[in-house]
């Protein structure tokens, strides 16, 4: 557009890409030679760790255990604030904090080396920048207009920059959006927008307020959460593209129930959508990692492919595996990987070159690393270096009292949890990550993750009977023939030890690393569905987000020091979706394993309050997939696409949708769609429903809905009626005698099943429960609209008007055996059933006088 010669001209790149290529040319103003290298975050943690190894005397005299990790990130913060060393030690000074002062000390000494080395990091390329556009302001002369983007982001430094940038023709373009300000964390100032304004008073500012990517619904309540800030620069959103279905919210009991529910909503969208939407078309969006773990295990079991956007799989992380290591060497002592990973976590002087001696004198032996270990401390071999045996004896003791206590609580079946939680407190685990990790809040909330795991693994009906510990085998010199010694080890009888509720955890925790799973056709770049952080996902977009957890704790989190900025992160994950959106939250969760009762999001709540959420999933009909396909530029599938992907689909276990769980006694009528007399034979909707056997299909002239009464308990069972008909509408029946007008098939499977709550609540259950696992087993989707509240219904009694079910009927339902006239019982009297408290339900008893005259009346019991 504007011409190769001017192309050539546009200086483009990051912040520290530009001021790089300047400081190339002019680095002499500043000092700098123009072939200074740039030293990237490994080399910078290389330097700091000698600094940090010269000065461990200090350290020791401070009871300080700082890692170059910890200590880069605080040296990094200070300089995208512009802070020298001397102005943190004079913070340190003024606060009396000996941790800034020994870090004021390193970051001089870690200058100095940088400047020795002729090499900037990262943070002095825009130190530098700065230094040199102060300086010598007349180099940036030739920049006509800047244009910066994400400007929301930008730290103090570099807005600075920009001031530069613009000092000479003061024209300036930013683009930023300040509800997407969510790097405070990261030193970002979102009031670098209102200091424009006032350091460019001629300023005109433009709202872009058109959204291209997501449907008007999803818009609405997006909108509707960062408008609760009241101190926003008032813009609105808006969008070409149509409503599109109600973003849903779901409230579940846990976080199991919750994760079950969107891996089950997952395989439904993709059922009902005929295959147009994939697995790479979905997105979890965490508050923060942990959360992630219930996920994980979800979709393992549940057969769904994931990935981590930005983060690790919650076994592969440092802090798990470190703990995991712990369990692992106190049950398997010759488990050498465990050794070699936490002989030295925390920090216990063993270096690279003592393990190094440990692993000799094991090889040399032919023991394991532990039992290497256990010798050398008791004075029973040496290394190939004094010097070296004499610091692992001293060193090792600690380390190897804590394995043994570990190890005597789980042969006395301590539970996990509890042997979690004593190492941690033996080792001052928690300490040693705030000292060491800059992001030490976050891997402690991993820690408790892994806690939470172990408490639901115990089982508190499971017996251990505590076993004692095999006795170590005695040794004593033999003087051999030639004259040498060698040791004689005599062996004990061995003693039988039980499965420990500890072994049982180690296997369960080692399967659950693998939560790949595998492709129906071997391809290993296949699609999955992505797992990621909030902040890892600003500037994408999916087709289907899933927020979990919007509940108080967690949005805003605990430990934030801004709502605003919770509240700015909630709406950039809601505006990361295209056409659906389902927020869930918890009524309990487990954190640090005890269950602790949740509330709904204050982001959240109101909305839900003002119904501005769907209750119930999005249906999925031709007008959302059109919508679809035009959102995404998808072609429409076929009917048969869509009948073949629905065949295929089964519920996983799904509750009443409901923001209070099921209360109780009613019906709620639900509408099925049967094929119109001039249309084709099958018609596709999504959301939950009772499952049928196959699409009824009814006479041309008949009827053209199907009615079934789903109850809001399981216990319940529905009722399904033709209006208008006056046969039944029996089992067994095919589609051919539809013309003569007889019977359709319309048999029916139940859909949900009972949770362990639900099958005390009936003398039933049991039974009920057996049932419905066969006839689920057999059931193929239908092609019934969901409702907000729903549950299992067991069995199904077709009722028409003047006529009551027929055993036979009955029977083939639940495929029985028609019962003798000998077997039946003495007619009983037909007066109406009086329903008293919800305890004796429809289906409990016999069917009440009177209902069959008024075949779609709801039910309601008292209260």
């Amino acid at each position: 557009m504007i011409g190769e010669k001017d192309t050539n001209a546009l200086i483009m790149g990051t912040f520290h890409a530009i001021c790089s290529k300047y400081l190339r040319q002019y680095g002499k103003l500043v000092g700098l030679a123009n072939n200074f290298s740039i030293c990237d975050a490994d080399a910078s943690k290389a330097t700091v760790a000698k600094l940090l190894k010269a000065k461990q005397q200090r350290l020791k005299d401070l009871s300080l255990d700082l890692n170059p990790s910890a200590v880069l990130s605080h040296i990094s913060k200070a300089k995208s604030r512009a802070d020298t060393p001397e102005d943190v030690a004079a913070e340190a000074e003024k606060q009396n904090d000996d941790v800034q002062r020994f870090i004021a000390d390193v970051y001089e000494e870690y200058e100095s080396a940088l400047r020795r080395n002729n090499s900037l990091d990262f943070d002095d390329l825009l130190i530098y920048g700065v230094k040199l556009f102060e300086g010598s302001p007349h180099i940036l002369q030739g920049c006509k207009h800047i244009l910066v983007d994400e400007f929301q982001d930008t730290s103090v430094l570099q807005y600075r920059l920009v001031k530069l940038f613009a000092l000479t023709s003061k024209c300036i373009t930013i683009v930023g959006d300040p509800d997407q300000s969510i790097y405070g964390w990261r030193a970002a100032e979102i009031e670098n927008l209102a200091k424009m304004q006032k350091d460019f008073p001629d300023t005109q500012q433009i709202f872009l307020e058109e959204n291209y990517r997501s449907t008007g619904a999803i818009l609405a309540i997006s909108h509707a959460i960062v408008s609760q800030d009241k101190e926003r620069i008032d813009k609105g959103l808006f969008t070409i593209q149509p409503s599109g279905p109600k973003p849903f919210i779901r409230s579940c009991r846990n976080e199991h129930e919750e994760a079950d529910h969107m891996a089950d909503e997952i395989k439904r969208l993709m059922a009902y959508s005929g295959g147009m939407l994939n697995w790479t078309d979905f997105a979890i969006l965490l508050r923060y990692n942990a959360l992630s773990r219930p996920i994980e295990s979800a979709f393992q079991k549940h057969g769904i492919p994931m990935r981590m956007l930005a983060g690790q799989k919650f076994f592969e992380r440092a802090e798990v595996k470190d703990l995991l290591a712990y369990l692992q060497l106190a049950d398997n002592p010759d488990y050498n990987p465990a050794f070699v990973r936490i002989v030295n976590v925390p920090p216990r002087s063993m270096g690279n070159k003592s393990i190094a001696e440990v692993e000799l004198v094991a090889q040399r032996k032919g023991l394991s690393c532990w039992a290497a270990a256990e010798k050398i401390c008791a004075g029973q071999v040496s290394g190939n270096d004094t010097r070296s045996t004499n610091k692992l004896r001293k060193v090792l003791p600690p380390f190897i009292k804590v394995i043994r206590t570990i190890r005597e609580l789980a042969n006395t079946g301590c539970t996990v949890p509890d042997l979690i939680r004593r190492i941690i407190e033996l080792i001052y685990y928690e300490a040693y990550l705030h000292k060491n990790h800059s992001d030490s809040d976050s891997r402690w909330e991993n820690v408790q993750e892994l806690i939470n795991f172990a408490e639901e693994m115990v089982d508190p009906e499971a017996e251990y009977v505590p076993q004692p510990l095999k006795p170590a085998p005695k040794t004593e010199l033999v003087l051999n023939d030639d004259g040498s010694f060698s040791e004689a080890i005599e062996e004990e009888d061995s003693v039988v030890m039980s499965e420990t509720p500890l072994r049982t955890f180690l296997q369960t925790s080692s399967l659950s690393t693998d939560t790949e799973t595998a492709d129906d056709d071997g391809e290993e770049d296949k699609a999955r569905v992505t797992v990621s952080t909030c902040h890892a996902a600003k500037g994408l977009e999916w087709p289907v987000v899933f927020i979990p957890s919007t509940e108080q704790g967690t949005f805003p989190f605990y430990r934030t020091d801004s709502v605003t900025e919770e509240r700015r992160l909630l709406y950039v994950a809601c505006t990361r979706a295209q056409a659906f959106l389902c927020l869930s939250h918890v009524e309990s969760r487990m954190v640090g394993g005890s269950s602790t009762n949740k509330e709904c999001s204050e982001f959240v709540a109101p909305l839900v309050k003002e119904k501005k959420f769907a209750e119930a999933p999005p249906v999925v009909d031709q007008g959302v997939l059109r919508l679809i396909g035009s959102l995404l530029g998808r072609s429409m599938p076929s009917d048969q696409d869509i009948k073949d992907k629905i065949s295929s689909y089964r519920p996983l276990s799904i509750l009443p949708f409901t923001s209070d769980g099921p209360q109780g006694f009613s019906f709620a009528p639900r509408s099925g769609i049967l094929p119109p007399s001039d249309g084709p034979a099958w018609t596709p909707h999504g959301g939950p429903q009772p499952q049928f056997s196959r699409a009824a299909t009814l006479p041309r002239t008949g009827p053209k809905s199907l009615v079934p009464l789903v109850p809001t308990m399981f216990s319940a069972p529905a009722v399904s009626v033709i209006p208008g008909s006056s046969k039944p509408v029996s089992v067994g029946s095919t589609a051919s005698n539809a013309a003569s007008g007889k019977p359709v098939q319309a048999s029916v499977a139940a859909y949900f099943k009972p949770t362990s709550t639900q099958r005390m609540q009936s003398p039933l259950g049991s039974a009920m429960s057996s049932r419905s696992n066969q006839n689920q087993a057999r059931a193929t989707p239908s092609v019934v609209q969901p409702t907000t509240r729903q549950t299992a219904s067991r069995d199904i009694i077709d009722l028409t008007k003047d006529s009551k079910p027929s055993l036979a009927s009955v029977a083939a339902i639940g495929q029985r055996t028609v019962p003798s006239k000998e077997n039946l019982p003495a007619a009983r009297p037909t007066a109406p059933i009086q329903l008293a408290g919800g305890k004796r339900r429809l289906g409990m008893g016999h069917i009440p006088d009177g209902f069959n005259s008024q075949p779609n009346k709801k039910l309601r019991g008292p209260g």
